[in-house]
């Protein structure tokens, strides 16, 4: 499961589904549904449509430590209506892409995946939010059908202390660099939100959105594997 989640990418992992698209891979970044990866699947849902590949594709940039846990609550329920497709660096923590080069492979990725008939989405969150900008800006001087959601976007980056901690951390040699983020997530947590997050870990409440059988084994192997 490592692999959907933004840690080490074993290539035991990178398997597919009969019937279900296989992840796609361009330059420095790659595409995975965490759903496939998972072996996820509950009737109705992901893992039963007969066409997949009809769905409308919601595709997923994740903030700048690249992980994509943060929406994985959400990925059951989504997959009921979309297709996911959730970026993921190649070089993992290592990577050194510019932005200008994950905006031209996301834009690739993006139009070998649009139609006419076919909605795209694009669903950005903190840094991966101004990288949805930058590829809607892109494709839309194409024409082409995509919608966009901006979730908690990182747009006032130039006046965070982020931009100042940011650099200096990127510039670090690891195992340094890791333990820096520790650092850049004590300036964005959320005091307030640790009760709700322990009595989750201990089972102690139960999201609406996982209240299934499927939903709750799913979390349980989530947990295991982060």
């Amino acid at each position: 499961l490592s692999s959907a989640w933004g840690l080490s990418t074993p290539s035991a992992l990178q398997t597919t589904i009969p019937g279900q698209p296989q992840s796609h891979t361009v330059s420095s970044v790659e595409w995975v549904n965490p759903l496939q990866v998972d072996g996820f699947c509950e009737l109705g849902g992901w893992g039963c449509h007969t066409a997949p590949q009809e769905l409308p594709l919601l595709v997923f940039l994740p903030g700048m430590d690249g992980s994509l846990l943060t929406p994985f609550m959400q990925y059951p329920e989504l997959g009921s209506r979309f297709e996911l497709a959730c970026m993921q660096h190649v070089g993992g923590l290592a990577s050194r892409s510019s932005f200008d080069d994950l905006v031209a492979d996301c834009v690739d990725f993006v139009a070998s995946r649009t139609s006419a008939s076919r909605r795209v989405v694009l669903v950005g969150e903190s840094f991966g939010a101004t990288l949805a900008l930058g590829v809607l800006d892109r494709v839309s001087q194409d024409k082409r059908p995509v919608g966009v959601v901006l979730v908690n976007p990182a747009t006032s980056y130039a006046r965070s202390i982020l931009s100042t901690v940011g650099p200096a951390c990127a510039s670090l040699p690891q195992p340094v660099y890791s333990l820096s983020l520790l650092l850049l997530a004590a300036l964005v947590f959320e005091p307030a939100q640790a009760p709700a997050f322990i009595m989750l870990i201990l089972a102690l409440r139960q999201p609406a959105l996982l209240a299934s059988p499927a939903r709750e084994a799913y979390l349980g192997r989530v947990a295991l594997s982060a």
